[in-house]
């Protein structure tokens, strides 16, 4: 095993970057990685092998930059690999490197109440406020929320609900639902062709926004994030009773958590989502 991870020393960013499959940003983050993963051999004046590999992973103490450069390292090497009799031995070795458990719990530092929403949409821009809405009544990641097109809009339920398909982490296609009146606002104060969150005919930058939506909860002592949008959510629905199998669901998660690996089926309906 040592020799087929040391036979070449082969440059790790360049593979990183030319992956296929994985989006745009998946080949930046795990070119990132591997740029990380090379200084660290560099630094230590050690070579490119599994004993390096597993002491860069666990050098972290993050749980989930570990997960993050487990799957990096599975990914780049699978590919540097492709087709070598040892592929599945270097795989496997890869995959029983131990990284610590990441805590998935929602805590109170994660999310915000729906009283301090409130607050926050009140203190923020009105682009902003109306972005924040979306990511709230959808449960949205950032970059899939600023990726909705018109032309991925629908009119359900009597012309009262806007259904959009989008395309999450994972590239997988799900439906999301918002108001026909906050839909409205948005085409309104927005204007634009494409996206539903355009400004000169441009996307906005997931970064921007991220940064935005940290500066605003600042206003009220939260430090949080777009994110944490979502994780209010989830709060939100598990605490009016929605079965944590309908807020996966409606997550677009895989997985109820990190130990369980059934695909669930069930997801909340439009009413116990609040938009009808």
């Amino acid at each position: 095993m040592k020799d087929l991870v040391t036979t070449t020393k082969p440059d790790l960013i360049p593979i990183a970057m030319s992956l296929t499959g994985v989006s745009e940003r998946t080949r930046e983050t795990y070119g990132i990685c591997m740029s990380s993963y090379q200084n660290y051999c560099a630094e230590n004046d050690t070579e490119l092998n599994l004993d390096s590999l597993k002491a860069w992973i666990i050098s972290s103490n993050k749980p989930s930059t570990q997960a993050l450069r487990t799957a990096a390292a599975r990914k780049v090497f699978g590919q540097l690999y492709k087709g070598h009799p040892q592929l599945e031995e270097l795989k496997e070795a890869i995959a029983e490197i131990k990284v610590v458990k990441k805590d998935h719990a929602i805590s109170e530092s994660k999310y915000v109440t729906t009283a301090e929403l409130d607050q926050i949409i009140a203190a923020a821009p009105q682009r902003i406020a109306l972005m924040i809405k979306t990511l709230f009544m959808t449960g949205l990641r950032i970059s899939p929320a600023l990726n909705m097109k018109y032309s991925d809009c629908i009119t359900i339920q009597e012309g009262r609900v806007i259904e959009i398909t989008v395309v999450s982490k994972g590239n997988k296609q799900s439906k999301k639902h918002i108001t026909k009146e906050l839909f409205e606002e948005i085409k309104g104060v927005f204007g634009g062709e494409n996206f539903l969150f355009e400004h000169n005919g441009q996307q906005y930058n997931r970064k921007y926004i991220s940064e935005q939506v940290k500066k605003i909860g600042k206003t009220i002592g939260k430090n949080i994030s777009s994110h944490s949008i979502r994780h209010s959510r989830a709060a939100q629905l598990m605490e009016k009773g929605v079965t944590l199998d309908k807020v996966s669901k409606f997550l677009d998660h895989s997985q109820i958590n990190t130990t369980s690996g059934f695909y669930l089926k069930s997801k909340p309906t439009l009413e116990e989502l609040g938009v009808i």
